[in-house]
């Protein structure tokens, strides 16, 4: 038993509205997801050894939710930093 415990973003029961996320998490062993999505941290970082859900790995998830929206709101805010828009620039 872990000392503790980290509990991600989500819906309390998810059987009561499973999305494809749920069955694609369904579909897979807990050793299969420990095996695909857990790294340690590297040397010369807290924590070394411990075995975690990398940061990058969560984020390329929820971008690949709304691929399109997140390249369009990125082109966005380039486009406004090269017209020198920075008060749209923060917006975005």
């Amino acid at each position: 038993m872990p000392s503790s415990m980290i509990l991600m973003g989500g819906p309390i029961d998810v059987r009561k509205n499973p999305t494809a996320v749920n069955e694609f998490a369904q579909s897979k062993s807990l050793e299969w997801s420990c095996k695909m999505v857990t790294m340690q941290v590297p040397p010369n970082y807290p924590g070394h050894g411990r075995k975690v859900y990398p940061g990058f790995l969560q984020l390329a998830g929820f971008m690949s939710l709304n691929l399109f929206r997140h390249i369009d709101s990125h082109l966005e805010l380039w486009q406004s930093l090269l017209n020198s828009d920075y008060k749209k620039a923060d917006h975005n």
